[in-house]
């Protein structure tokens, strides 16, 4: 009685009593999961014998209500989850007792009182959401935050004050609960230290920056008022004054719309407003709970649906707009996609191409056409529940519609289910809290916030609406579900039903609207299982068989001579006792994308033969006692997303994954062994999950954390160096022993230098802006690089080659004590140096102009962020060095030729399919650290210049990100590449980006160096309808004109004046695919 797991079955009853009753020595009891099943009775009475207990999930049945168990004797719990257990009353303040916790999940339940101090020494994961707690999260929890993996206090009642906490973190983990911070809250006290409130220093040094601070605003005054620039009033200005911008005039014509799959066509909020009429209820097609929807034909002739998002958002702008690109990105033949948004202040507003068909409602209860059979209302049915099963199953993470009735699934001409609005939900919780009606199950009356089953409860209402033809009145469930428990469901069907179908078939619909509508949300079925999706297929698209006991050789009959599964999309299997072969016969099966066989008794056997199943993006093949070596033909499933072998006897080295899109990785429980390739440790960062643990494997990769190692990696050896990296210290505190004259002192020094910055740029605007160049800057200001020994010491970091030890001594004598002679080349950023370090390492150096923004550990941590990039297009970091205000950057050097060299100084002629090859690889990079990066990273210097060619002539963008280590360098030496909107502001933008990418496209174009004119001389040919005299004489005979005269199109648009105006760079590369030579 080491393991005990009988999780995720449907047992009842009081099997406690057999696992905890008097004849059982659990002495040795280990690790205890009864989770997701339907046990009754009192959690736990009998347990203390389990001194060795340190695994204990008892989540999701149905105990009665009670008080916290008695558990806290269990000293070496490390995982503790009683979610969903009906819990009442306050957690134990001896719960400190349990201090080798790392998860803690109490959440779903009714627990009262406060927040105790909690056992905080080792916990990674804490979880007290959807309790009934209140008052203050104490000060100590509120410190371990930064340090945990997850944490979720939303849906109580409780009150917190953090400022270090971000907003994004308040927006999804503090749902609920009270910000009581003041309005300017001071800065975090270190841990254990109090500060006097009558030190006169403090008093002196706020004084100090109080005068400072009067200075800088007066100063500030004298600025902007020198530059007589009008700035435009924000959309939160305006709401100060206006109520909505629905409501005003002119003042919102400069709010732009974003049309995702119509790049080229440019509108502002001014052209929806005009489209309808003001937002004119005489446009008004419909009005739901998360708002209203009005007809409109926008410029261009393109019929469109705007809903307008009620108000009250929850999520920023910036959320708001990541959640509308995501949303876009969803396609399925039963869901009417998103064409567009436009986001002003409160209002989102949604754009979805008008379906000018009729909606099921109207089709149901108000059209006065003839009964509608039950084909047609079958067919309805079962294209909603696959829209239901994509958004639920096939998107990570899953998306919750929030929103299923007749009114929002309408039918296109050939009359196919199409959903609309999908995934506002998340947008808006408020609106969604005071507006219940026939379709929303009773649980959301406690908190307001949708889920995957409240969209099951609401699709089994549209069934039920279907099946009997009644509205959605409050009474309909409760009246088919009263006639399911007496036997009496076909009662329930619509009479006009009579003869259309097989009254049998319509009996099962239902009973299964029955079995979606249960009152209790664990009881409903998902969308993907036979329940729902299972028994209204009439084909072999879907087949989900999991969580049953069914055994023998089945796979013969689905993958049998007799059956065609050319169209079989979803194969779930997973959870049954099959027996022999996992699968022979499902080579035919090409449009595979799911595939879960876990859990089952198949033989010992090497790995399944589906390799050529290309589509594949979901593969679950844990517990099928999986034998032999990972096959290195793996790498040609470059579709998942997910992949399991957990669980399984596979031998030998772990070889190279499939690693483009995946998102979850399990290796653990095997019998693997060497070393885990370098390309898969360095796609571990942006994976939601992964596991290696329980093999025999060794890594090494400093940036992992101890809290991933000790979770991942659990059987794993780290044969990292003692001293692979400086070990920056999460938390690392500074002096303990600050007065607060020191504290005002610096506030005060801090407003001076502002002061002093503010007059230069004073006096530069004044008189002529002069670039300072790095060798200016030489001249005027000591530098540590001209030191002499006190240099020794300063380390330097190689990321890739942790082995190699060096200072920055090592790169001094690399390169001559940094001598011109060794100048590869020099931008605004810096002077880059070429140096062969000890070992024959080929380096460039680049050494980031002084004056830097970040501290040292901030750089640091900016560094090794850098590092974890990787792109086909993009020149890796290798190392780093931080000497004083210097930031020295170590990359692998480039022998080849920049596109600079190669437009401007070669002789030879450069092809169209080179140039293209050139634009295309240079913009997926851009797009590849704008959208593929969380948070987004700026370049901030893309050109000619920064593009080089490796030996197979495919573009690498060099000195990524380094725009936020210096603003003060990027402000002074404007160029070719550079918009004009950074005189005013010199932080480069994603914008400025995709502006500068623009430059760069048009001088491969034209050939032309990019000097001051080039951009301005190209748009007005563009404006003129003479862009193709833009292009290169010597590209003719090396491509189609059209398509170079459309790079030049993209190159207009790229450098649009207007910083919204432009594209973002996955739309380029999407437009330059479009014009991909053959």
């Amino acid at each position: 009685m080491e393991t005990v797991d009988l999780s995720k079955n449907r047992f009842d009853g009081h099997v406690l009593r057999l696992i905890a009753g008097p004849k059982h020595n659990l002495s040795g009891l280990i690790h205890l999961d009864l989770s997701e099943n339907g046990f009754v009775g009192h959690i736990l009475n009998g347990l203390s014998s389990a001194q060795k207990l340190g695994h204990l999930n008892l989540a999701s049945n149905r105990f009665r209500v009670q008080e916290f168990p008695q558990i806290l004797k269990l000293s070496g719990l490390y995982y503790l989850n009683l979610s969903r257990t009906n819990l009442a009353g306050s957690i134990p303040s001896g719960i400190t007792q349990l201090s080798q916790l790392k998860v803690l999940d109490l959440s779903y339940n009714n627990l009262t009182g406060n927040v105790p101090l909690l056992p905080l020494k080792n916990i990674e994961v804490l979880d007290l959401s959807l309790n009934k707690l209140e008052g203050d999260i104490p000060r100590t929890v509120l410190e371990k935050l930064p340090v945990m993996e997850r944490f979720n206090f939303s849906f109580n009642n409780l009150t917190f004050c953090d400022p270090n906490l971000s907003q994004g973190m308040i927006q999804t983990s503090f749902i609920g609960s009270t910000n009581n911070c003041p309005f300017a809250a001071k800065p975090n006290v270190q841990k254990g230290e109090s500060v006097s409130k009558k030190k006169t220093g403090l008093k002196i040094g706020l004084t100090l920056a109080i005068s400072m601070a009067f200075l800088l605003v007066a100063l500030l005054v004298i600025l902007v008022a020198m530059r007589g620039r009008r700035k435009s009033r924000t959309w939160a200005t305006k709401q100060a004054a206006e109520p909505n911008l629905l409501d005003q005039g002119d003042s919102s014509t400069y709010v732009p719309v974003v049309m995702i799959d119509k790049p080229l066509m440019k509108m502002t909020l001014a052209d929806l407003k005009a489209a309808t009429l003001n937002f004119d209820s005489g446009a008004l097609l419909w009005e739901s709970k998360s708002g209203p929807t009005y007809e409109a034909v926008l410029p261009g002739g393109f019929r469109a649906a705007l809903k307008v998002v009620s108000s009250g958002a929850t999520l920023s702008d910036h959320e708001a707009s990541v959640t509308f690109e995501r949303l876009a990105r969803i396609n399925h033949p039963n869901l009417v996609p998103l064409s567009g948004y436009c986001i002003a202040a409160e209002q989102r507003i949604v754009i979805y191409e008008h379906l000018e068909y009729v909606n099921l409602h109207t089709l149901l209860h108000t059209a006065d056409d003839d009964s509608v059979s039950w084909i047609l209302r079958h067919k309805i049915a079962l294209g909603t529940a696959r829209a239901l099963a994509f958004l639920h199953h096939g998107c990570i993470p899953p998306v919750v519609h929030g929103e299923v009735k007749s009114g929002t699934i309408f039918l296109d001409s050939s009359q196919e289910p199409q959903l609309a609005e999908f995934g506002l939900a998340k947008l808006l919780n408020e609106g969604l809290l005071g507006d219940l009606d026939g379709y929303t199950p009773t649980e959301l009356e406690e908190h307001g916030s949708p889920t995957l089953e409240s969209d099951v409860y609401s699709f089994g209402v549209v069934l039920l609406e279907l099946v009997s033809g009644k509205k959605a009145e409050w009474d309909l469930v409760d009246w088919v579900r009263g006639l399911v428990r007496q036997g009496e469901g076909s009662r329930a069907i619509d009479p006009t039903l009579q003869g259309t179908g097989p009254v049998e078939q319509i009996a099962e619909a239902v009973k299964i609207g029955y079995l979606c509508t249960a009152d209790l949300s664990w009881k409903r079925p998902t969308m993907q299982q036979g329940s729902v999706n299972g028994v209204l297929h009439g084909n072999m698209e879907t087949v989900d068989l999991s969580k049953n006991r069914f055994d023998g050789h089945v796979l013969r009959l689905i993958a049998g001579p007799k059956h065609n599964l050319s169209g079989l999309i979803h194969l779930d299997l997973s959870e049954n006792g099959f027996v022999g072969h996992i699968l022979n016969g499902l080579s035919s099966a090409q449009k595979l994308g799911y595939l879960n066989l876990a859990s089952n008794r198949f033989r010992v056997q090497d790995f399944p033969q589906i390799l050529k199943l290309s589509g594949l993006y979901y593969l679950n093949l844990s517990r099928t006692n999986l034998a032999g070596s990972i096959p290195s033909g793996i790498t040609q499933l470059s579709q998942l997303k997910v992949l399991d072998l957990s669980y399984n006897n596979l031998t030998g080295n772990v070889p190279l994954l499939p690693l483009k899109n995946i998102e979850v990785l399990d290796l653990s429980m095997n019998k693997l062994e060497g070393d885990i390739p370098r390309t898969v440790l360095e796609k571990l960062p942006v994976m939601e999950r992964f596991n290696f643990s329980h093999n025999n494997l060794t890594f090494c990769d400093p940036n992992l954390s101890q809290g991933m190692i000790q979770t991942s990696f659990i059987g794993s050896t780290n044969n990292c160096p003692f001293a692979a990296k400086p070990n920056v210290q999460k938390g690392e505190s500074v002096s303990k022993k600050k007065t607060g004259l020191k504290i005002g002192l610096t506030l005060a020094i801090s407003m001076a230098f502002l002061l002093v910055a503010l007059l230069v740029i004073l006096v530069a605007m004044r008189g002529r802006r002069k670039s300072r160049t790095w060798a200016t800057k030489q001249a005027a200001e000591p530098n540590l690089l001209d030191q002499g020994d006190s240099s020794t010491d300063v380390p330097v970091v190689m990321i890739d080659k942790p082995l190699m030890k060096l200072t920055l001594a090592d790169l001094k004598a690399a390169t001559l004590n940094f001598d011109s002679g060794a100048l590869l080349w020099e931008s605004k950023s810096g002077p880059t140096y070429e140096a062969v370090l000890p070992g024959g390492f080929r380096a460039a150096l680049k050494v980031v102009s002084s004056g830097a923004t970040l501290s040292d550990h901030e750089a640091s941590v900016t560094f090794e962020r850098l590092a974890r990039i990787n792109h086909p297009n993009l020149v890796p970091l290798s190392g780093y060095c931080i000497a004083a205000e210097q930031r020295i950057v170590i990359y692998e050097h480039l022998e080849y030729v920049n596109l600079h060299t190669l437009l401007h100084t070669t002789d030879d002629s450069v092809s169209w399919i080179l140039r293209h090859k050139i634009a295309l690889g240079t913009a997926r990079a851009l797009a590849f650290l704008h959208h593929g990066c969380i948070p987004p990273v700026v370049h901030g210097e893309v050109k000619a210049g920064t593009i080089f060619l490796d030996s197979s002539q495919e573009p690498q963008l060099a000195e990524f990100g380094l725009a936020k280590l210096l603003n003060e360098g990027l402000l002074g030496d404007l160029d070719g590449y550079t918009p004009t909107e950074l005189e005013e502001h010199g932080s480069p933008t994603l914008e400025s980006d995709v502006y500068s990418f623009g430059v760069v496209l048009l001088e491969l174009v034209s050939g032309k160096k990019a000097e001051w004119d080039l951009v301005d001389w190209v748009r007005g040919l563009v404006r003129q309808g003479e862009g193709s005299r833009a292009i290169d004489p010597t590209l003719q005979g090396t491509g189609p004109v059209e398509q170079i005269a459309e790079a030049v199109k993209i190159g207009y648009l790229c450098t649009a004046d207007l910083s919204w105006k432009r594209p973002t760079m996955q739309q380029v590369v999407g437009l330059l695919k479009d014009i991909s030579p053959s």
